[in-house]
């Protein structure tokens, strides 16, 4: 449910960058990152799209069965009111125009994209089915409340193993650091004081243009009588 709290930060973070007058330095470039990994299914195998998808009309029920509707409403009613107090210097009337624009977006057809891609006719018609039961009201109203959950604890999980990974190899890590920072380090640019290579220390270098002779003085002429 975090499509309302994507938009509202999104917003947030581009207002107040225009409102600083800094302008960070550029960016370092940065590896490319390697390719997602392909979806598989628990079995293993490659996710492949239903060849009869469900309908709009299945995807709206499921929307609002699953409580994307309600959630997302609350969840953008909430996040913009915590925005407006983070960012007090932006004019109301941007707010209002975002919360008037935000409540249009057709949330639903966002949704089925996703959805037909997965589900299909046949599924989409037991789902629906199962979401009009007490069990399947149940799971369905406490499943932003799982999935939120779910991903905590999966995220904590992980965090957990890197710090333990990253307590046994600390030593290694850091050399690593270092030798990495001593041989990306960047060069000093030339200066046009520094001395010209292959002169000798403490020599001058010498001036690129010759200095001419001196031109020898005339014989005075002794006039004849």
């Amino acid at each position: 449910m975090k499509f309302a709290q994507y938009a509202v930060c999104g917003i947030f973070l581009t207002l107040a960058a225009s409102a600083q007058t800094a302008t960070p330095p550029p960016a370092a470039s940065k590896p490319a990152l390697p390719a997602a990994p392909k979806l598989t299914t628990l079995g293993g195998d490659a996710v492949k799209a239903p060849e009869h998808p469900l309908t709009p009309e299945q995807s709206k029920e499921l929307y609002i069965a699953m409580g994307y509707q309600k959630n997302l409403e609350d969840n953008r009613v909430q996040q913009l009111a915590a925005q407006k107090a983070r960012a007090p210097f932006i004019p109301q009337d941007v707010w209002d125009d975002f919360e008037a624009t935000s409540a249009k977006v057709d949330y639903a057809t966002a949704f089925y994209d996703v959805y037909k891609k997965y589900i299909s006719t046949e599924d989409a018609a037991k789902l629906i089915e199962f979401a009009k039961t007490p069990a399947g009201k149940d799971f369905f109203d406490n499943s932003p409340a799982l999935n939120r959950d779910t991903v905590q604890a999966i995220q904590k999980a992980q965090q957990q193993v890197g710090q333990e990974v990253q307590a046994r190899h600390n030593d290694e890590i850091q050399a690593a650091v270092k030798k990495y920072r001593e041989e990306h380090a960047p060069k000093p640019a030339p200066s046009l004081s520094s001395p010209t290579p292959g002169a000798a220390s403490g020599t001058a270098t010498p001036s690129t243009t010759p200095t001419p002779a001196p031109t020898p003085a005339t014989p005075a002429t002794t006039p004849q009588k």
